[in-house]
């Protein structure tokens, strides 16, 4: 693991290691689910998601753009976890919201959850699809590798899920979140 990773002890310092991660200029992210934690591979959503991360305010460490993946060929394409400062998530929400994006806010130390959400099909159907947020626990045990005074960080920051729910606009998401830098 990067000494970069382990020198953050700001949601800023983590914010530049996640926006270095998105571009593939740093190593793996410490998590111990780390298998699971998403990179995006096409260039335009990972140069969003380095700027959108990189400011310490939108904190994205779990993406999904679902193209190619035949598994999620009718569902929702798009989706982040994010970690957000207290001072910034009443904006953030709102801002996904009136775009028509599915956001799901969890304050500091809310307890591991799932909640689920309907997402429109192909078909004009709907079905359910999960989000999910870390406990205070939950943070201490899979963001290992992190200084504690970052793990405090992210333990008190809140936790944003945020979803295009429509079919067939991959690139909604993060023309949206490019716009909340």
């Amino acid at each position: 693991m990067s000494d970069q990773w382990q020198e953050a002890r700001t949601l800023q310092g983590f914010g530049s290691c996640l926006a270095a991660w998105h571009l593939r200029q740093l190593g793996d992210m410490p998590v111990a689910l780390n298998k699971s934690r998403n990179r995006i591979s096409f260039e335009a959503e990972a140069s969003v998601m380095a700027r959108v991360s990189g400011n310490g305010y939108f904190l994205v460490y779990d993406v999904a753009v679902g193209i190619g993946a035949e598994e999620l060929a009718l569902a929702s394409r798009a989706m982040v976890h994010a970690f957000v400062p207290s001072s910034l998530i009443g904006p953030v929400r709102q801002a996904l919201q009136v775009e028509g994006l599915y956001c799901s806010a969890h304050a500091p130390g809310s307890p591991n959850q799932e909640a689920t959400y309907a997402v429109e099909r192909r078909n004009g159907k709907e079905s359910g699809r999960g989000d999910w947020v870390f406990g205070p626990k939950e943070i201490e045990e899979n963001f290992v590798g992190l200084h504690p005074r970052m793990i405090e960080e992210l333990k008190s920051a809140w936790q944003v899920f945020a979803a295009d729910t429509m079919w067939n606009r991959n690139s909604y998401l993060w023309t949206v979140l490019g716009d909340l830098v």
